[in-house]
């Protein structure tokens, strides 16, 4: 089951690898032929949505609060974009203790012309044992001339194993916004959804699996259009985990510089740190 966590909910997981707000733009006007709505589309289908402004690269850090005893919780995350938005690093981790467990997600990730590719690696370990084989996911997005990402493909298996299991998916536009992502999976030996909803100005709100409820996350913003609140929910072997990013400070970008992450399992409480992100921007034009 714990391939089930990685592989079902990977895109979703990035999410709260960067926050974000207001559809950014490219700091560059003549990027043919990526139009700006189909780089727009590219950051949703990273998991990053849209970074405001002429964003050339982020950093986010959580920092130590108080936590308990027996659970910490740490995240960090470094992005940098090409003057065209195109994202040319990402690396993002994730990691937790918790019920004794050291649970651990590693990803990365980088665009080129004919695709977008990410590699998850995600590990849960006893503490004091030896260390399991990571579960690995590679995802590859792939893209037509016009830089539209046409296809979904994954590799997943576990470090060491010759099994790899795929899943397919092709991707569905509506109003020049991602819809959806069917996606036939190997793994679960079913096909489902990856659907996308969108507010009255075209800011995400929405992101979850249909008709397999693995992932569910949401999206609201403040009166100025930046991120107010993200929540995560992915399910597995009957257990609910939840990640929320509340925002407390933005800058003139409405870019969210500060806030809170907070983890629930099952709805309890599992761990909550301040989280402060910087932003380096390409000059205005």
């Amino acid at each position: 089951m714990k391939k089930l966590t990685v592989t079902s909910s990977v895109l979703p997981l990035a999410l709260f690898s960067a926050v974000f707000a207001l559809p950014s733009y490219a700091a560059e006007t003549d990027c043919k032929p990526m139009s700006e709505q189909t780089r727009l589309n590219h950051m949703r289908m990273m998991g990053l949505s849209y970074l405001n402004g002429p964003v050339k690269s982020t950093s986010m850090v959580t920092t130590t609060g108080q936590q308990d005893s027996g659970t910490e919780i740490f995240s960090a995350s470094n992005i940098t974009l090409s003057p065209c938005g195109q994202i040319t690093h990402y690396d993002f981790t994730r990691r937790s203790l918790q019920y004794g467990m050291i649970f651990d997600l590693r990803v990365t990730g980088a665009e080129t012309a004919d695709e977008i590719s990410m590699e998850y690696r995600f590990s849960a370990d006893y503490v004091g044992k030896k260390k399991t084989r990571p579960t690995i996911s590679r995802i590859f997005l792939l893209k037509d001339a016009q830089q539209v990402i046409t296809g979904y493909r994954t590799e997943n298996f576990i470090e060491g194993n010759s099994t790899i299991m795929t899943e397919k998916g092709t991707v569905e536009y509506r109003d020049g916004n991602i819809h959806s992502v069917l996606i036939n999976s190997e793994i679960l030996a079913k096909s489902y959804n990856l659907n996308f909803d969108y507010d009255k100005a075209d800011r995400l709100t929405r992101i979850y699996t249909t008709p397999i409820p693995l992932s569910d996350l949401n999206f609201t913003y403040n009166g100025k259009g930046g991120l107010d609140k993200g929540t995560e929910r992915t399910e597995s072997a009957g257990i609910v985990t939840g990640n929320d990013i509340q925002c407390t400070e933005w800058d003139t970008y409405q870019n969210c510089t500060a806030g809170l992450w907070l983890r629930h399992i099952n709805g309890e409480p599992a761990g909550e740190v301040p989280f402060h992100t910087t932003y380096e921007y390409y000059s205005d034009k």
